[in-house]
């Protein structure tokens, strides 16, 4: 081999040298922005909205806050928690007390989107009927949660909608909620009535306003119901959400 061909391969040897190093710089700098932006969405998440860690220590006897509680969700929480504990079993007005604190805080951690990751982050469920906790979870799949994922994936859940502030209209004892009791099928005949019990009830209305929302038409959600919160022996839980309303729709939920 002569001068000038050793000469020429010399050249096209730095000359793929220096494509490979081309291309492990791309390659370096396209993986850092990658962790860039991963470090970047996870560290606006953690932040989004006024939410604050859950206090683990944030409980009572019947019921513990929700993850990443707002201001006003612990606010109303407190409030649950006092409830509980001046509870007494032969007092009505201490029924109607704790159902309109527990009623208060479901509001805030359900309504609230700020601190939710995903669809599938139901807030509030620790408060719903035990027996009617399967159906609310896809009710609410299907119709309040049902676009969740898209919203937060558009504008980033910290300009989601949080719940600022709960207004209840009434709260009063009510007519004993009836429930229909798992039947035994070994049984059961055509001729088998259903068995059913009864619980008392406490009826709670409430109107809640959302924080003030560049983003996304706050009106357009629901913003009323009524309430049946019921006595689950001993404990009390929302057995059905009626005449649910907003300015864009009405539904129902039981």
């Amino acid at each position: 081999m002569n001068k000038a061909e050793q000469n020429k391969g010399k050249k096209k040897k730095n000359a793929n040298n220096r494509l490979v190093a081309i291309l492990l710089i791309v390659c370096l700098a396209v993986t850092g922005a990658f962790v860039f932006n991963i470090v970047r969405i996870l560290v606006a998440d953690s932040g989004s909205g006024s939410t604050v860690d859950t206090d683990q220590n944030e409980s009572n006897s019947a019921y513990t806050i929700g993850n990443n509680p707002t201001d006003v969700n612990k606010e109303y929480f407190k409030e649950l928690t006092d409830a509980v504990n001046g509870l007494k079993d032969d007092d009505d007005d201490t029924h109607v007390t704790l159902a309109t604190a527990l009623v208060k805080t479901f509001i805030t951690e359900y309504y609230t989107w700020t601190n939710k990751d995903g669809n599938y982050d139901i807030g509030g469920m620790q408060y719903m009927f035990k027996p009617k906790q399967t159906d609310f979870e896809d009710y609410t799949l299907d119709n309040f949660y049902a676009d969740m994922d898209l919203y937060i994936s558009q504008y980033g859940r910290a300009k989601l909608m949080q719940v600022k502030k709960v207004a209840v209209d009434s709260a009063q004892k009510a007519a004993d909620y009836t429930v229909a009791l798992p039947a035994d099928t070994s049984e059961v005949t055509d001729d088998s009535a259903v068995q059913t019990e009864t619980l008392p009830c406490v009826e709670v209305s409430a109107t809640w306003t959302y924080e003030d929302n560049s983003s996304i038409d706050t009106a357009q959600f629901q913003n009323h119901a009524v309430f049946e919160v019921v006595n689950d022996s001993g404990r009390w839980e929302i057995g059905a959400i009626t005449n649910t309303t907003s300015s864009a729709n009405t539904t129902e939920a039981n």
